[in-house]
């Protein structure tokens, strides 16, 4: 379906020398079923993302596989986060997208890509209509209070895919709001 798919998204472009197709956040077997489907043109990597395996043991087992050293940082990390009153809540991207955009516009701006805050609304919104129910946020808040921290992500399978993050970084209190 995503050979399609993607398919009829190059066949609607220019003129042939300027048909394109990309396809994000595929994995080696994603590429090998798009080569095995008649794609031939070559997979370029664009760009390495950090992951790790969780393991049926799930967050348990992945803190226990830390070093000592690590695994106390971790847990310090946790203990913090629960006693500043913060909590997350798991919600359709759809759902509350439009309150995210102050957010995303902090952190981009951090990191040199100033827009105001409407422009990222809009992109979170282009994520809504384009992935549906599958964009997912985890909204991290305190109880009665707007939004310091957002991830945006999808699940596919067994794979968690993160895919943006946003704080509000006059409002966080340095309680390792990121690491949770």
């Amino acid at each position: 379906l995503l050979i399609d798919r993607a398919r009829q998204l190059r066949n609607t472009l220019g003129e042939p020398h300027e048909k394109a197709c990309v396809i994000m956040y595929a994995t080696t077997e994603d590429a090998l079923a798009a080569r095995d489907s008649g794609v031939r043109t070559t997979p370029i990597l664009t760009d390495a993302d950090a992951c790790f395996q969780l393991g049926d043991g799930g967050w348990d087992e992945w803190i226990g596989s830390l070093t000592s050293k690590r695994r106390q940082s971790a847990r310090k990390e946790e203990r913090i986060f629960r006693e500043a009153d913060y909590s997350i809540v798991h919600q359709p991207l759809a759902e509350c997208y439009v309150n995210l955009g102050r957010l995303a516009q902090a952190t981009q701006s951090r990191y040199g890509y100033a827009q105001n805050a409407d422009f990222y609304v809009r992109l979170l919104k282009a994520h809504v209509d384009n992935m549906g129910e599958a964009a997912r946020v985890a909204v991290c808040a305190k109880p009665g209070e707007d939004p310091v921290g957002f991830c945006l992500y999808c699940l596919w399978g067994d794979t968690l895919f993160a895919r943006w993050a946003g704080f509000d970084y006059e409002r966080s209190n340095g309680a390792a709001e990121y690491f949770n």
